[in-house]
């Protein structure tokens, strides 16, 4: 460990500080064993793990019976990356344990990882939302690009950036700073904050259900913690043909525009709205392009919907 606070871990009780690993899975395949094995492989044992199914079909629900020590919650169909992220969290507060670990399905962590992301929340008298240092690799440890390390927020553009993408990993990742947005990828959460905060605002489904929340955490006084000692491997085997999908398209856009809405001033907004119809035209074109008309017509959706409709909490 690579501060003070990582001795004192070893010696906490394992009731006040059990950590709920609450994992998401819809048609997760072999990657959630594959994540399971890495969340029993952990040097810090005070673990529950919780699974949330979301409707899966692909026979994953029934592989992840090789653990029987997961606790499991079965949806009868996807209710979205919110809702079902919000169910292993409610499980976790009803059971009185007192840190959640979000953590992607098709992720595998580090061994030291759930120690040192609870050694910077301890250290900060559980104040902030901890997150580590994310790779790309389709899972696999060794690889060295970055996938996560912070987000940037910029309402008056609707731009929530991830500075680091796909950079090589190298010392300019090794210090430990304060974020603007954490990834939903992985984060470790205070009892403190869940109560305090709420939890995802299930109107979202998904995409930026994690940009809203942070900038509500920061809102209540919290912070967002990068701890660039804990490790993650994140799987995005998937994701340039997920930015293809008529559903990630209109979510992407909608919840864009939502979360300027809810928390950007009136003059973030009026900036925000000057710029959209650049950017959307330039995706358009991308999208005419490459005949993904469908695409097109989810892109106006969002458009429309994310100017005109209110979310729970707006």
């Amino acid at each position: 460990m690579t501060n003070d606070v990582a001795p004192a871990i070893e010696t906490m009780s394992s009731k006040d500080h059990t950590v709920a690993v609450v994992i998401l899975n819809w048609n997760g395949g072999e990657e959630i064993l594959d994540c399971l094995q890495s969340v029993f492989e952990s040097v810090y044992k005070a673990i529950e793990v919780v699974v949330v199914d979301n409707g899966s079909e692909d026979g994953s629900t029934e592989a992840i019976g090789r653990f029987p020590q997961v606790h499991f919650i079965r949806n009868q169909r996807n209710l979205g990356f919110a809702r079902g992220s919000n169910q292993g969290m409610e499980w976790a507060l009803a059971r009185g344990i007192r840190y959640a670990l979000l953590l992607n399905g098709d992720a595998r962590m580090d061994p030291e990882m759930i120690r040192e992301l609870l050694a910077a929340v301890v250290r900060k008298e559980d104040g902030v939302v901890a997150c580590p240092r994310m790779y790309l690799g389709g899972g696999k440890r060794g690889a060295n690009r970055i996938w996560f390390v912070y987000g940037t927020v910029k309402l008056w553009a609707g731009v929530f950036g991830n500075p680091a993408f796909n950079l090589p990993d190298s010392p300019q990742w090794d210090e430990s700073r304060e974020m603007e947005f954490a990834s939903g990828c992985c984060m470790l959460i205070p009892e403190r904050i869940m109560r305090s905060v709420g939890l995802f605002d299930e109107a979202f489904f998904a995409y930026c259900e994690d940009v809203d929340w942070s900038i509500r955490i920061r809102k209540a006084g919290f912070r967002l913690q990068y701890v660039p000692t804990a490790r993650l491997w994140h799987g995005s085997n998937g994701e340039s043909s997920r930015k293809h999908t008529t559903m990630y398209r209109y979510l992407l856009t909608r919840n864009n525009l939502w979360t300027v809405r809810k928390h950007g001033a009136w003059f973030e907004v009026l900036s925000c709205l000057c710029i959209l119809p650049v950017r959307s035209l330039y995706r358009i074109v991308r999208m005419i392009a490459g005949s993904e008309w469908g695409t097109i017509a989810a892109e106006l959706r969002g458009i429309k919907d994310g100017l005109l409709v209110r979310t729970s909490s707006q």
